[in-house]
Formats: structure tokens, C-alpha cells, sequence
């Protein structure tokens, strides 16, 4: 059987940049010229979504959810504790050099008070600013009675939905607070802008307009309820209609931050945070049917809770 070894080394290559290596750093083999080794581009498509910002460290905060469900599924708590504390996949540094950024710090900053609606989420779980951290580390607790599946539904649904959620809202309003300032407006307003899409799309759908199958977020959940509820995309095969409006608002921000049109971004930021609850009402609508259908089953109730 012939093997295609160009094609392998070529694949080899690709993967360079995840770990955070380069063409020169492994040099070229003595039976090529320097011509056959081209680094890749450093910005590439999120599930279709082309970022003017070099975001794939944040696109990469789904291993850790990921990882973290691996662990609960195997009953390694300590390390699922550890790696929700301090995550793994994602770094905070430039370049994907600094420290590790992860879940916990996600769920308890203080920049999340930028998004108008965190307040109501604080007043919602009883005045606790850091009721997504609450959620995940009584669960990792065994608070309450839970048992070993409950956990895992509640850590991995609330760091899916809960966590990454308003992550995203909070850098769709870090864009539109550091637009305003022309000094910083092509820098950070533009990379908080594609963090959010990373945030949404995450790294697991891969570069496909339509994703992959293996997505964890917010973008996996649209394609995941369209068929039961009759929204799969007509004009993106595999995907559905919802996550065809965020990507067209997600490239109209792109282009308001570029153009300096602050209003416009505004505008879009607006449109689009509707849309992003698409998806959990569906998830929640779903699992509401199941469990009258099925009779009320924990793991599904604490899902169901995690979505709303």
C-alpha cells in the first residue's frame, strides 16, 4: 500500500504552532529546501469564523472542560479540582508563555461587572458574585448528598454555560469600552472582540464552516438541539441557523472595531446577545420534555438547571 509521506509530513507541520514551535526551531531535514517547511499562519478560521487577532489560546479554554470531564468520568476529583483551579490548556501570558488561565478565575473575576446583565445574575443567586464558582465547587464537594454523575452534569454543564457564557459577554463589552479609545482601538477592542467568538466556538470544532462534532461550547449546543427543534442551517450544512446569525454579527463587530464604527459596534453587541440564549432555552425547553417523558431523573434536572 502506498503511503503518502508528503502529506504526513505536511500534517506534522501544522501542529507546530500548538506547541508552540516553529519551522526554525526544528530546522529542515537535509534532503529538503528551506521552501518546504512554511510556518502556518499564526490566525486561523474558528468553525468559519476568521479572527483579525491571534486568539487561539482562549479558543483552547474547551480542553480544559474537555479534561475536566475526562477526570470526573474516571473519579479523579483532586486533579479535576486542580485543573479547574488553575487550568491547563490556556495562557494569559502573550504569545501562550505566561500563567495558566483557567475556569475559576473565568467564574470569579471582577471584569465581569462590565456586562449589564451580571448584576441580575448576581441578584438571581442570592447576592453571591461568584455563584458560577459556588455551583462548581459544591458540586466537586459532593455537597447536599450529590452523587458522582450529578457532579459531573452540574461542574461540566456550569462551566460550559455558566462560566464561558459570560466570559463572552464580558469581552463583547471589553471591545466595546476599549473601542472608544483610539490609541487601543485596533488592539484590544479587536482581540477582545475575536475572544468572544473563541469563547462561543471554542477550539475542539476545528476550522470547518460548519465545526466538528466534538465541540463543547456554546456553538456545539446549537447544533446539538436544531434537528429537535427544527433550526439546522439551510445555508451551512451541519450547523444550525443560530450560529449562521452570530457568525454574520460576529464578522459585522469584526468590521466595526476595524472601521473604528464604536456605535456600530454597540449596536451589534446588542443583536447578538439575544441570539446567544438560543441554545440554552432550547437545551433547557429539551430537557424539561425528557424528563416529563422519562419521569424526573437528577443528572437531567441539574442539566436542565445549569442551561436556565
Amino acid at each position: 500500500r502506498e503511503v503518502d509521506v508528503d502529506a504526513i509530513i505536511a500534517s506534522i507541520r501544522t501542529t507546530l504552532p500548538c506547541f508552540g514551535l516553529s519551522c526554525e526551531d526544528i530546522g529542515i531535514h537535509s534532503s529538503e529546501s528551506e521552501e518546504d517547511c512554511v510556518n502556518p499562519s499564526a490566525v486561523k478560521s474558528i468553525a468559519g469564523y476568521m479572527p483579525n487577532s491571534d486568539v487561539r489560546e482562549f479558543a483552547k479554554l474547551d480542553l480544559d472542560i474537555h479534561e475536566l470531564d475526562i477526570l470526573l468520568q474516571m473519579d479523579a476529583v483532586e486533579a479535576a479540582e486542580d485543573l479547574y483551579s488553575f487550568g491547563k490548556h490556556t495562557s494569559m501570558g502573550a504569545n501562550g508563555d505566561g500563567t495558566a488561565l483557567s475556569l475559576e478565575y473565568l467564574s470569579s473575576t471582577a471584569g465581569r461587572s462590565v456586562v449589564p446583565q451580571f448584576d441580575s445574575f448576581r441578584r438571581y443567586f442570592a447576592n453571591d458574585e461568584k455563584y458560577a464558582d459556588t455551583m462548581v465547587q459544591e458540586a466537586l464537594l459532593l455537597e447536599d448528598g450529590m452523587r458522582d454523575s450529578q457532579r459531573r452534569a452540574v461542574v461540566i454543564s456550569a462551566s460550559q454555560f455558566v462560566i464561558i457564557y459570560m466570559s463572552a459577554l464580558q469581552a463583547m463589552h471589553d471591545a466595546t469600552s476599549s473601542c472608544s479609545d483610539k490609541s487601543r482601538r485596533e488592539s484590544a477592542a479587536a482581540e477582545s472582540w475575536d475572544q468572544a467568538a473563541a469563547l462561543l466556538i471554542g477550539s475542539l470544532e476545528g476550522s470547518e464552516a460548519a465545526g466538528s462534532n466534538e465541540g463543547r461550547l456554546l456553538w456545539s449546543l446549537g447544533k446539538k438541539f436544531c434537528k429537535e427543534f427544527g433550526t439546522c442551517s439551510t445555508e451551512t450544512p451541519g450547523s444550525a441557523k443560530i450560529n449562521d446569525k452570530i457568525e454574520r454579527l460576529l464578522y459585522a463587530g469584526r468590521g466595526a472595531v476595524l472601521s473604528g464604527s464604536c456605535d456600530e459596534l454597540r449596536k451589534v453587541s446588542s443583536e447578538i446577545e439575544p441570539f446567544l440564549k438560543v441554545p440554552l432555552l432550547q437545551a433547557s425547553l429539551s430537557s424539561c420534555v425528557q424528563l416529563a417523558q422519562r419521569g424526573r431523573s437528577d443528572k437531567d434536572f441539574l442539566q436542565a438547571e445549569a442551561y436556565v
